[in-house]
């Protein structure tokens, strides 16, 4: 499924709203769209074998020398940063 994002025309619920919201209820072609903030607990156990694709990815800022990265994913920073990954033939 893919469909553009809307641009405007966001208003917010009250708390009445928010209260009353069923979002298992909503269809999933309803003309009215939610985005969610939620509070998630996620067990440990699932968290090796899908750490490749996160349940809920979050918008970071990554710092190359942290340990936020794979070994593969540094060695292609590295490789980026050194001008080693696009070297013209001589």
């Amino acid at each position: 499924m893919s469909t553009a994002l809307p641009e405007g025309g966001f208003v917010w619920l009250t708390d009445d709203e928010i209260a009353n919201l069923d979002i298992l209820s909503i269809a999933d072609d309803a003309s009215e769209r939610y985005i969610l903030e939620v509070d998630l607990e996620y067990p440990c156990i699932l968290d090796e074998c899908q750490n490749h694709y996160p349940l809920a990815p979050e918008r970071a800022t990554v710092n190359i020398e942290s340990d936020m990265l794979f070994l593969y994913c540094e060695q292609l920073a590295a490789k980026i940063f050194t001008g080693k990954l696009h070297q013209s033939p001589s």
